[in-house]
Protein backbone atom coordinates (compact mmCIF):
# COMPACT_ATOMS: atom_id res chain seq x y z
CA UNK A 1 0.00 0.00 0.00
CA UNK A 2 1.29 3.35 -1.10
CA UNK A 3 0.32 6.32 1.07
CA UNK A 4 1.23 9.44 -0.43
CA UNK A 5 0.23 13.01 1.89
CA UNK A 6 1.81 16.51 1.61
CA UNK A 7 1.32 17.42 5.40
CA UNK A 8 3.37 18.31 8.60
CA UNK A 9 4.27 20.80 10.65
CA UNK A 10 7.25 23.58 11.09
CA UNK A 11 8.44 25.90 13.51
CA UNK A 12 10.51 28.91 13.07
CA UNK A 13 11.95 31.01 15.93
CA UNK A 14 14.34 33.61 14.96
CA UNK A 15 16.40 36.72 16.21
CA UNK A 16 17.26 39.28 13.55
CA UNK A 17 19.22 42.67 13.72
CA UNK A 18 20.66 44.65 11.40
CA UNK A 19 23.41 47.77 11.58
CA UNK A 20 23.18 50.46 8.26
CA UNK A 21 26.10 53.27 8.42
CA UNK A 22 26.31 55.91 5.58
CA UNK A 23 29.14 57.71 4.99
CA UNK A 24 30.61 61.06 2.96
CA UNK A 25 31.09 60.21 -0.80
CA UNK A 26 29.13 57.30 -1.55
CA UNK A 27 29.99 54.71 1.20
CA UNK A 28 27.69 52.48 2.43
CA UNK A 29 27.72 49.47 5.06
CA UNK A 30 24.85 46.85 5.74
CA UNK A 31 25.74 44.38 8.18
CA UNK A 32 22.94 41.68 9.51
CA UNK A 33 22.60 38.79 11.78
CA UNK A 34 20.34 36.23 12.31
CA UNK A 35 20.16 33.39 15.24
CA UNK A 36 17.59 31.13 14.37
CA UNK A 37 15.85 27.47 14.98
CA UNK A 38 13.48 25.64 12.72
CA UNK A 39 11.98 22.22 13.81
CA UNK A 40 9.74 20.36 11.68
CA UNK A 41 8.32 17.19 11.47
CA UNK A 42 8.66 16.65 7.60
CA UNK A 43 11.39 14.78 5.96
CA UNK A 44 11.50 18.07 2.76
CA UNK A 45 10.61 18.17 -0.44
CA UNK A 46 12.90 15.31 -1.06
CA UNK A 47 12.62 13.46 1.66
CA UNK A 48 11.30 9.58 2.93
CA UNK A 49 8.04 9.15 4.11
CA UNK A 50 7.36 9.54 7.83
CA UNK A 51 8.19 6.36 10.53
CA UNK A 52 3.87 6.36 11.11
CA UNK A 53 1.69 8.63 9.14
CA UNK A 54 -1.10 8.80 12.14
CA UNK A 55 2.16 10.26 14.59
CA UNK A 56 3.87 12.85 12.90
CA UNK A 57 5.39 13.60 16.12
CA UNK A 58 7.60 10.36 15.77
CA UNK A 59 9.69 12.60 13.03
CA UNK A 60 9.76 16.28 15.00
CA UNK A 61 13.24 17.67 15.32
CA UNK A 62 15.60 19.75 13.23
CA UNK A 63 14.86 21.14 10.01
CA UNK A 64 17.03 20.09 7.15
CA UNK A 65 17.04 24.10 6.59
CA UNK A 66 17.93 24.89 10.04
CA UNK A 67 20.33 27.14 9.85
CA UNK A 68 21.68 28.41 13.12
CA UNK A 69 23.91 31.20 12.83
CA UNK A 70 23.92 33.74 9.51
CA UNK A 71 25.80 36.85 9.08
CA UNK A 72 25.68 38.81 6.37
CA UNK A 73 28.31 42.57 5.28
CA UNK A 74 27.42 44.73 2.15
CA UNK A 75 28.70 47.31 1.12
CA UNK A 76 28.26 50.15 -1.75
CA UNK A 77 30.71 52.58 -3.20
CA UNK A 78 30.18 54.92 -5.55
CA UNK A 79 33.03 56.01 -8.14
CA UNK A 80 34.39 59.65 -8.25
CA UNK A 81 33.66 59.99 -11.66
CA UNK A 82 30.97 62.00 -13.17
CA UNK A 83 29.15 65.95 -13.24
CA UNK A 84 29.71 66.74 -9.70
CA UNK A 85 32.24 64.72 -8.37
CA UNK A 86 35.88 64.74 -7.30
CA UNK A 87 36.95 63.67 -11.09
CA UNK A 88 35.62 64.71 -14.01
CA UNK A 89 32.95 67.89 -12.30
CA UNK A 90 32.56 69.74 -15.53
CA UNK A 91 32.00 66.59 -17.36
CA UNK A 92 29.40 66.90 -20.62
CA UNK A 93 25.62 65.24 -19.92
CA UNK A 94 26.66 62.92 -23.11
CA UNK A 95 30.40 61.87 -21.37
CA UNK A 96 28.42 61.66 -17.95
CA UNK A 97 26.10 59.22 -18.87
CA UNK A 98 28.13 56.88 -19.90
CA UNK A 99 31.13 57.28 -17.52
CA UNK A 100 29.45 58.94 -14.78
CA UNK A 101 27.20 57.01 -12.20
CA UNK A 102 28.96 54.15 -11.57
CA UNK A 103 29.59 51.50 -8.23
CA UNK A 104 30.99 49.28 -6.66
CA UNK A 105 28.73 46.65 -4.07
CA UNK A 106 29.58 43.24 -2.52
CA UNK A 107 28.29 40.80 -0.51
CA UNK A 108 29.98 38.40 2.20
CA UNK A 109 27.62 35.57 3.76
CA UNK A 110 28.82 33.89 6.36
CA UNK A 111 26.67 30.76 8.09
CA UNK A 112 26.51 27.38 9.67
CA UNK A 113 26.06 24.50 8.14
CA UNK A 114 22.84 22.27 7.44
CA UNK A 115 22.11 19.20 9.48
CA UNK A 116 22.73 15.98 7.26
CA UNK A 117 20.60 12.35 8.22
CA UNK A 118 22.60 9.21 8.36
CA UNK A 119 20.39 6.26 6.13
CA UNK A 120 21.30 3.68 4.17
CA UNK A 121 21.35 3.35 0.05
CA UNK A 122 18.81 2.05 -1.81
CA UNK A 123 17.26 1.20 2.01
CA UNK A 124 13.50 0.54 2.24
CA UNK A 125 11.23 3.83 2.06
CA UNK A 126 11.11 5.47 5.64
CA UNK A 127 14.68 3.82 7.02
CA UNK A 128 16.13 5.28 9.75
CA UNK A 129 19.88 4.81 11.10
CA UNK A 130 20.02 1.91 13.82
CA UNK A 131 23.12 1.49 16.12
CA UNK A 132 23.35 -2.30 16.85
CA UNK A 133 26.81 -3.22 19.01
CA UNK A 134 29.34 -0.64 20.28
CA UNK A 135 28.78 2.91 18.57
CA UNK A 136 33.08 3.59 18.99
CA UNK A 137 35.31 2.50 16.10
CA UNK A 138 38.48 0.63 17.28
CA UNK A 139 41.26 1.08 15.68
CA UNK A 140 42.35 -1.05 12.75
CA UNK A 141 45.63 -3.31 13.47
Amino acid sequence: MTVEAARGNSIYNGLQTELSRRFSHGQQFTASYTLSKTIDDGPGAFGKGPQDFLNLALDRGLADADVRHRFVLSGVYELPFGRGRMMGKNMGRAEDAILGGWQLNGIWTAQSGLLFSVGSPGGSPGGRADVVGNPQMSPSA
